[in-house]
């Protein structure tokens, strides 16, 4: 967590995740039918830089509407 102050101004407050990785990459998919669909998302790299977390990979996936 960092404070920021400027002469005139209220302090802001900006907090750093400095373990999670730039980019990220995935795979993807959807199946739609009507406007009505599924999708899916698995990352490939894991979310933190190497010691600075788990091992872990994100994961999405809901349901789509066409209107």
């Amino acid at each position: 967590q960092m404070c920021i102050r400027d002469s005139h101004k209220k302090p802001r407050v900006e907090y750093e995740l400095s373990g999670l990785r730039t980019y990220q990459f995935g795979v993807g998919g959807t199946v739609s039918y009507y406007g009505i669909g599924i999708f899916a998302s698995y990352g490939v790299t894991p979310l933190f830089k190497k010691h600075a977390g788990p091992e872990c990979h994100t994961f999405s996936f809901g349901i789509s509407l066409l209107m």
